[in-house]
C-alpha cells in the first residue's frame, strides 16, 4: 500500500502547484516626463536631507554621503521619515548581557574556567 502512496500524493502535490502558479496579468502605463522629473528632485532633496540629518547626528560628511547613497529612493525616504525614532547604535547593554550568559552556561558544562564559583556539571 505504501508504494502507491508516494506517487499519489506526488500528483496531487504537483497539481496542486500547477494550480496555484497561475500568473497575474502586467499592468503597464506611459509615464510622462514631469512626473519622473518631480519624482526624481523628490528623491534628490531626501537624499540631501537624510545626509544632512546624519551630519547633525553626528557622523562624518563623507559617511553619510556614502550611506546614503547605498540605500535605495524608498528606503532613504523611509529612514528620513524615521529619523528620529530610530536607535542610534544599539543597545550595548543587550549585548554584554547576552555574553554574560554565554560565557556561565559554557563555564556550567565545563567548556571555559572563567568563573570560579561556578560548579561544573561533570565535577
Amino acid at each position: 500500500m505504501n508504494r502507491y502512496r508516494l506517487p499519489v500524493i506526488a500528483r496531487f502535490l504537483t497539481v496542486l502547484m500547477l494550480a496555484m502558479s497561475t500568473f497575474a496579468p502586467a499592468q503597464a502605463a506611459m509615464l510622462g516626463t514631469d512626473s519622473m522629473v518631480s519624482s526624481t528632485a523628490a528623491n534628490a532633496d531626501a537624499r540631501a536631507s537624510l545626509a544632512d540629518k546624519l551630519v547633525s547626528l553626528g557622523v562624518e560628511r563623507n559617511a553619510a554621503d556614502a550611506r546614503v547613497a547605498a540605500l535605495s529612493d524608498a528606503q532613504a525616504t523611509q529612514v528620513l521619515a524615521q529619523a528620529e525614532q530610530l536607535p542610534a547604535g544599539g543597545d550595548a547593554l543587550a549585548v554584554v548581557g547576552l555574553i554574560v550568559i554565554i560565557l556561565l552556561i559554557t563555564d556550567l558544562i565545563g567548556v571555559t574556567d572563567i568563573f570560579p564559583f561556578i560548579d561544573k556539571v561533570g565535577d
